[in-house]
């Protein structure tokens, strides 16, 4: 096939020769390129040499501008990675660099906009930033994965949850687990994705997609931890049975340790009938000052008179994070004399008056300070649980441990109990009445 050659002739009459309008069509030779209207030939092998020539000058001027630059990007790439850790929005990037500029960052210096540094940008688009963190993020997945295949053994295994975005976007996010080069245990963010719904089969289409897309071996996954719901666990078309019956029969699928002592916490204290009530009451008294400027500003007010430690702000129960209910207990204990006392110097507010005879009731302070060690142990069980370096092995013995510490509760008083116990005449006391 015989190769079409083009031709520049100038569009009408020529002002100034060295500016010349041109229009681009095949030359009758058919093997060369003539430009402007002289009919001067130009060989292709020139006119290749040329191309080449200013590609090359191309890099090496961009090179050039880059080393200019080059801890100016590294600090505005420094500063991208901090605000993804800390949750900062990508539009504050700008703020934060003239921010550093004044503080006299002199890196950033370079990329400020000014009569000396012309028009050079400071990259603080959003675009850029986006930018910014697809390579430091491509950095940081290739040393994850670099680490998952150098390991002698090579097998990894998953962590993942479903859960819903500010947008109201089903996500899946994964974690993985592996042991290193060295014998280290290692636990990383691996992806978060958009599930297409939120079956088992979207589920399992995701993980499996995120594994091929690292470039990991599927048939090296050895375990799958979840939050037991039966999409994930189910014995019939769970996402763990998927995986058993495609990938790994001997695989280990786990409920998460740490939620399931929250759900035998929750419903354990669900079968007592006045923990139901306590909850109430402790939610309601939150609400009473969290909701109202004015009664926040009398307990405060109250809580400096008596030199409470910190002003120690209430704290709200949540059902479904039972364990989390100890930071409520404790916070409860911290100001109960101010509460009392703000409660007792307001007769004629019909609520305070009928929370003052709630908390003030025996049963309601020892339940608070019975359940202040109950809960501290039940909360460093959860956090001991949620260890990145747990295996098996210690799981035993720290199960049992906690365990013998709460029947301890039943036979003796543990210290906040016993702290209550000196204040006040000792009464008969069972939370199941």
């Amino acid at each position: 096939m015989r190769a079409t050659a083009y031709v520049f002739k100038p569009l009408g009459p020529v002002s100034h020769p060295q500016k010349t309008d041109c229009f681009l069509q095949p030359s009758a030779s058919g093997n060369s390129l003539f430009l402007g209207g002289d009919s001067q030939s130009l060989g292709v092998h020139t006119f290749a040499s040329q191309a080449e020539s200013s590609k090359n000058d191309m890099k090496a001027a961009v090179a050039t501008a880059y080393e200019r630059v080059e801890d100016a990007v590294v600090a505005q790439m420094r500063s991208v990675y901090y605000m993804a850790k800390e949750n900062i929005a990508n539009r504050k990037l700008h703020g934060l660099v003239e921010l550093q500029i004044l503080n006299g960052c002199e890196p950033l210096k370079k990329l400020k906009r000014s009569e000396d540094s012309g028009s050079r940008a400071m990259y603080t688009h959003h675009e850029c930033v986006d930018n910014f963190q697809a390579a430091i993020e491509s950095v940081i997945d290739d040393a994850i994965i670099g680490n998952i295949k150098t390991s002698p053994l090579k097998m990894y295994s998953l962590m993942i949850d479903e859960s819903t975005d500010v947008s109201v976007t089903s996500t899946l996010m994964i974690y993985i687990r592996y042991v290193d080069s060295v014998g280290h245990i290692k636990s990383n963010f691996l992806s978060v994705e958009k599930l297409s719904g939120c079956d088992a089969e979207s589920i399992y289409d995701a993980v499996v997609s995120t594994v091929n897309s690292k470039g990991l071996d599927l048939n090296n996954l050895v375990a799958l931890a979840t939050d037991g719901a039966t999409v994930m666990t189910g014995t019939k078309s769970g996402v763990a049975t998927r995986f058993k019956k495609s990938v790994n029969p001997f695989m280990l699928s786990n409920h998460c340790l740490a939620h399931r002592l929250a759900l035998a916490s929750g419903n354990a204290a669900d079968s007592v009938k006045y923990l139901v009530k306590y909850q109430e009451i402790v939610n309601s008294i939150f609400k009473y000052f969290h909701f109202s400027p004015k009664n926040l500003r009398n307990l405060k007010s109250i809580q400096v008179v008596l030199e409470e430690e910190s002003a120690r702000t209430l704290k709200q129960a949540f059902h479904t994070r039972w364990l989390s209910f100890y930071r409520c207990v404790a916070a409860l204990i911290a100001c109960i004399d101010s509460l009392l006392t703000c409660f007792a110097s307001q007769p004629n507010d019909i609520r305070a008056t009928g929370f003052l005879k709630q908390i003030g009731s025996y049963k309601f302070l020892a339940t608070t300070y019975f359940l202040k060690d109950a809960l501290q142990i039940l909360s460093k069980l959860c956090e001991s649980l949620q260890k990145a370096n747990l295996i098996y092995a210690t799981v035993h013995r720290k199960l049992t441990a906690y365990i013998e510490a709460l029947k301890g509760l039943k036979s003796g008083y543990g210290s906040a109990f016993s702290e209550f116990m000196t204040k006040v005449p000792n009464q008969n006391f069972s939370l199941m009445t």
